[in-house]
């Protein structure tokens, strides 16, 4: 499934946009089947978790020599 913008003749106004989940897309592509799944993967798990404690790991350092300097 995807979602798309089809342009639709309007008698006096011009065009107008409506959205088709036709398959395929018969308009201009918003969103694909595969972007609608929201599911996270481990490496993107891993990658969370190191940036967390890598954040962790500088505040506990800029802390450590903010005592040692006496601030």
């Amino acid at each position: 499934m995807a979602l798309c913008v089809v342009e639709v003749p309007n008698g006096l106004s011009g065009t107008l946009l409506q959205v088709s989940t036709a398959d395929p897309c018969d308009g201009y592509l918003l969103v694909e089947a595969k972007q609608l799944d929201n599911q996270i993967t481990q490496p993107e798990v891993f990658a969370l978790f190191s940036a967390i404690a890598g954040l962790y790991a500088i505040a506990f350092v800029i802390k450590l020599v903010r005592r040692q300097i006496g601030f």
